[in-house]
């Protein structure tokens, strides 16, 4: 559906895995803002094979002001009721394997690297999220707190302005997470919340304004 209705100003990287598959974890940028230098795709090793359990990639210039950046775009595993020792097993060693792809690019290419996607988990599993429910072991909250480890949730950079319909769904734990590593600041932070949007996804967008 985006394929089909996106502006021509827009580019998707790595569209597809294969000429059967999908990759379901791209990253659309707009080409007249940014310029698209290199970039890359990883399954993990371990986890569903749904063309979601994968890393893709962009280095990029800021055209404007010729300045580089890197962003990459996940989505992890899940717990499942009934596996969760063995899901959380999984979604250990994806993270360790985004770690170590991050890690790799900032080094390899000095920029500030902005880590977006679905994590599957949240900062607490004991506060309610932005549905009002307490997640508990399904929140896999050990897992964000590996990832909040090595990288800045940009939800909790120093300045960044909480922006959202609702304030309490905006400072709410989420699935979905934006992590930045190295000289790039997040200036506001906000969510996607409303009743016009519930029925897209199971999740609201998230949005974060940097700095670079």
């Amino acid at each position: 559906m985006l394929e089909a209705n996106l502006d021509e100003k827009y580019e998707i990287i790595h569209p597809d895995i294969d000429i059967l598959n999908k990759n379901k974890s791209p990253i659309i940028y707009n080409k007249e803002k940014l310029e698209l230098i290199e970039s890359g795709y990883q399954a993990y090793k371990e986890g569903d094979e749904n063309g979601c359990r994968a890393i893709t990639w962009g280095l990029f210039t800021v055209k404007k002001t010729g300045k580089y950046v890197i962003v990459t775009n996940t989505h992890l595993d899940l717990i499942r009721e009934g596996k969760e020792e063995k899901e959380l097993e999984i979604m250990n060693k994806q993270a360790d394997e985004l770690i170590a792809k991050i890690e790799e690019l900032y080094y390899q290419y000095s920029c500030a690297v902005i880590a977006c996607g679905d994590y599957n988990c949240m900062e607490s599993g004991d506060i309610p999220d932005y549905s009002g429910k307490a997640q508990g072991v399904y929140a896999a909250e050990v897992i964000y707190k590996k990832l909040a480890g090595y990288f800045t949730d940009a939800k909790y950079c120093d300045g960044a302005v909480l922006s959202c319909r609702d304030v309490q769904v905006a400072s709410a734990p989420t699935w979905d997470h934006i992590f930045v590593k190295g000289d790039a600041v997040a200036r506001t932070f906000f969510v996607l919340d409303g009743e016009e949007f519930e029925n897209l996804s199971d999740h609201y967008a998230i949005f974060a304004d940097f700095k670079l």
